[in-house]
């Protein structure tokens, strides 16, 4: 894209000489060696050398005083029609069609070499680009240069420029979770263990890393927001399994404390992980103060919910799906300006091609007639620009057929379509830059046989629109023509094509996806949560924490795109968390009263989610220094899902969980399950032969080889302070959940009594 300094006309004659010398130096002089051998424009160009032509004819033929040197879309050269709509942009035109001036050109460069030579293109088009530095260009010009590979390039930069925060990621993600594993008993902290599952993720990355690189697969810059993801969320299990084992009985071996703190956690970190991976392979007028009080109190909670729901609603209602290049670079990156002067510039216009890969038998007048029609109907379609903008070889064919007629012998017809004469019409030096439309084969022309010709594609232009969530009714009205026409297998396509399909797949992928979440949580939730209460329960706090997540993201300005559909899509996994966490403590606690089962859930899960909603913030904060549309993005969805996944799993679910639970039937483990009770004999077994023998043991120490337990006597008189009682127990007071002792006829319910001063 060249532009003059000053946004001035092109066509003064001091630009217009110096564009063309431009154009000639791009064509001929830039050259760079790749493997040995040195490569041009010329080596890289075939079949499509002469796009540029055109304006580089009109240019050169432009004479002021000659209205006849700049008509457009179309100039006449010698009887040839030369299409200069797709070079020339921001353009003025007088009353009848003449072309005054215009600001931008557009040098469209299709080089073609094999997919693993394809860095011979990158190398060219970046000496190219040192071009527009030179003195004798950039005195007069604006100029730059995008394709495919550059920009690719750009958005890995923006990946691996912000890579390198990962350093800060993991120091701060280890300082937390180090420091968040310290008690006020020193010989309770685990720094070291913590230390330990901070490597887990880390050491995941690696060998995800590694395992990718092995399978070939190229970096995506979305890569490098999954290591923060993952470094942030990998560590969550960490808080969950150090609660755990801080409410293990003390006691106990080491073996029995980790298998108790396997049972608290280990289920509930699979139900979180389980969900995780499946969302991925893929919501007062009383008089009475009681009365009155109580119906106030009703109403500020559900106003607070009609709020949280209005806004999220509101929110979701404004989401625009909206996919440019300018979000996939860095703010630095030339992309940025390049992309809006370039998108301003092609929306007057744009080309497309229409591809015919059955064309059949272009001797039959009926199929012949068809044909024409369908460019017919793609010439007047939405957004077209219109007949004069069409390349559209057999046009130019009847006329190269109709030259060769004799003109004075009236008798002789309009010439029929014959497949003869098309080797020598591509070769003409008139019509051979045609060629590139046709698939064609010589043998089969001499011989006049259909195979001739086995497929081609015109071109057309559009004009109007340019983002790709605008140009999504010209992309439905043009396969709309061509599902019309199944026969000739008809398939338009532009270089926007495949961003449009996105646009239009976004909506439909989020939205299954949150169902497919919802459906994933009710699965693990079945397997390890035979409630089907708290089943609900988490379902619609999922539900409730995704509408929000949406709703809100809408409302801070982020709009769907491949990059936010991704964080979406890892948040309503990780918004899993925090309610399964909460459903499956509910479930588990043993109080029968709901208070006291929310109270025990709360204890037990509360502060390490806590935990994980600010391990998560502290490991995703380095982003801030990289004010990357990437890093904004995660974020902003981060933050929001950890305000509302703590909202949802601290107040809300509580609440509700104790509000709509009977007394009588408040869930939990059901003694009828077979397999629980198995299980729980089985553990409960196994923990009396342990506690028996360790009884047994420690009697034999305190009272000798035969302690005899007499009756219990009444207690004898304080002793005096400052002296030591005769004997001092070693047993802890209470009752644990395996302290129970084994009688002759089965499990005792009787707490271990209490052995002080020789009487028991």
């Amino acid at each position: 894209m060249i532009e003059a300094k000053d946004r001035g006309n092109l066509l003064r004659p001091e630009y217009r000489e110096t564009l063309q010398e431009l154009i000639n130096y791009l064509q001929k002089n830039v050259t760079i060696t790749y493997h040995g051998a040195e490569w041009s424009y010329r080596e890289l160009c075939q079949p499509y050398c002469e796009l540029s032509t055109p304006l580089l004819v009109f240019l050169k033929i432009y004479d002021v005083d000659n209205p006849a040197t700049y008509t457009y879309p179309n100039l006449d050269v010698f009887g040839t029609q030369a299409f200069i709509g797709n070079n020339v942009y921001n353009l003025q035109l007088s009353d009848d069609g003449q072309l005054e001036s215009f600001s931008t050109a557009i040098l469209p460069f299709y080089m073609v070499s094999h997919h693993e030579d394809e860095k011979v293109i990158y190398n060219w088009l970046i000496e190219a680009k040192k071009t527009f530095e030179l003195p004798e260009f950039s005195k007069l010009f604006e100029c730059e240069i995008t394709g495919d590979l550059l920009i690719s390039a750009e958005v890995r930069r923006m990946g691996l420029e912000t890579a390198p925060l990962i350093i800060g990621s993991v120091a701060a993600m280890i300082a937390f979770v180090v420091a968040s594993s310290f008690r006020r008993d020193p010989s309770r902290s685990k720094p070291w263990e913590s230390l330990c599952g901070c490597l887990i993720p880390l050491l995941s990355l690696l060998a995800a890393a590694g395992i990718m690189c092995f399978l070939g697969m190229k970096f995506q810059s979305i890569m490098v927001a999954s290591l923060f993801l993952v470094l942030s969320i990998g560590v969550d299990d960490v808080f969950i399994i150090l609660r755990a084992w801080d409410r293990a009985p003390p006691t106990d071996p080491v073996a029995e404390r980790m298998a108790f703190t396997l049972e608290e956690a280990g289920a509930s970190i699979l139900i979180s992980a389980i969900t995780n991976i499946m969302a991925f392979v893929i919501g007062m007028t009383s008089s009475t103060p009681a009365v009155k009080a109580f119906s106030l109190f009703r109403a500020v909670l559900l106003l607070i919910m009609l709020v949280y729901y209005y806004f999220s609603i509101y929110g979701i209602q404004r989401v625009e799906t909206l996919i440019s290049l300018e979000k996939m670079t860095l703010p630095d990156s030339y992309v940025q300006k390049f992309q809006k002067h370039f998108e301003d510039s092609m929306r007057s216009m744009q080309p497309i091609s229409v591809f015919i890969k059955n064309p059949g038998d272009l001797r039959d007048p009926e199929r012949m007639a068809t044909i024409k029609k369908i460019v017919g109907e793609y010439e007047t379609a939405e957004f077209s620009y219109g007949p004069n903008s069409t390349f559209f070889w057999i046009r130019q064919y009847e006329e190269f057929l109709e030259y060769y007629v004799d003109s004075d012998d009236e008798e002789i017809e309009k010439p029929k379509f014959t497949y003869t004469e098309i080797p020598a019409f591509f070769k003409s030096a008139t019509y051979f830059y045609l060629e590139t439309f046709v698939k064609y084969n010589e043998t089969a022309c001499d011989e006049d046989r259909p195979e001739c010709i086995s497929q081609f594609f015109f071109l057309t232009n559009f004009a109007g629109v340019i983002k790709y969530h605008e140009l999504i009714p010209a992309v439905q009205a043009w396969r709309s023509i061509a599902a019309k026409y199944a026969e000739f297998e008809v398939y338009p396509f532009s270089d926007h094509s495949p961003f449009v399909d996105q646009t239009m797949l976004i909506d439909s992928t989020v939205w299954s996806s949150v169902g497919a979440s919802l459906f994933c949580t009710a699965i693990a939730c079945v397997i390890f949560i035979p409630s089907l209460f708290c089943i609900v329960c988490a379902c619609c706090s999922v539900f409730s924490i995704t509408i929000g997540i949406v709703g809100f993201l809408a409302l801070w300005g982020i709009q769907l795109d491949p990059l936010s559909m991704a964080a979406l899509l890892m948040a309503i996994g990780f918004s899993v968390d925090y309610t399964a966490h909460m459903c499956f403590h509910y479930y588990k606690a043993k109080p029968r009263n709901r208070v006291d089962k929310v109270e025990e859930a709360l204890s037990t899960i509360g502060w390490p989610l806590m935990q994980v909603g600010l391990s998560t913030l502290v490991a995703l904060a380095p982003l801030v220094f990289k004010q990357s549309y990437l890093a904004v993005v995660f974020l902003k969805t981060i933050t929001v899902v950890v305000i509302l996944g703590m909202w949802h799993g601290l107040v809300v679910l509580p609440v509700v969980l104790a509000a709509l639970t009977k007394e009588e039937e408040a869930p939990t483990p059901s003694s009828s399950d077979s397999s629980e009770r198995s299980s729980q004999r089985s553990h409960e077994r196994k923990e009396s032969i342990y506690r028996t023998q360790a009884l047994i043991s420690r009697l034999h120490k305190e009272f000798g080889k035969s302690p005899k337990v007499g009756p219990i006597e009444p207690a004898t008189a304080p002793e005096k302070a400052g002296e030591r009682p005769a004997l001092t127990h070693r047993i802890a007071l209470g009752r644990t959940q395996s302290s129970e002792i084994i009688d002759k006829e089965g499990v005792s319910s009787t707490p271990m009594p209490v052995v002080q001063n020789g009487a028991l």
